[in-house]
């Protein structure tokens, strides 16, 4: 890809399993920056187990049972879907507001990605980037 961009994939490629789709979300210079200092304080966290059950509980029962889990040690934890969600609203912070990133499921996340591409191939070919 084209540097500076923010690459997303999709597909479990840590089982061997193919990469079934590919997201280019075209940054500036200082987006990229801002994205690779928030990986940065990411990294090293424990992968966040806890985050993995409350987003598959709403997606099985719902907001309201999944909200029941508040009281889960979130801490010094990231999942992936949390991960992506925190490092694109370090560049735009509007980036599915009202979702935390201990509870955002992998659903949430994918379409918001989508939208968000969807929205800036709108403006670019609208000239109102």
């Amino acid at each position: 890809s084209k540097l500076p961009a923010y690459r997303i994939t999709d597909g479990d490629i840590y089982d061997s399993c193919p990469v079934f789709e590919v997201v280019e979300l075209n940054v500036t210079e200082e987006q990229h920056q801002r994205a690779v200092e928030m990986a940065l304080e990411l990294t090293g966290l424990v992968y966040g187990v806890e985050d993995c059950i409350t987003g598959g509980i709403r997606d099985v029962l719902g907001e309201k049972v999944a909200r029941m889990l508040d009281g889960f040690d979130h801490k010094q934890a990231i999942n992936c879907s949390g991960a992506m969600l925190l490092i694109l609203r370090s560049i735009w912070s509007d980036f599915l507001t009202g979702v935390k990133s201990e509870q955002v499921t992998p659903a949430q996340a994918w379409q918001a990605v989508r939208e968000l591409k969807a929205r800036m191939e709108v403006e670019r070919d609208g000239q109102m980037v």
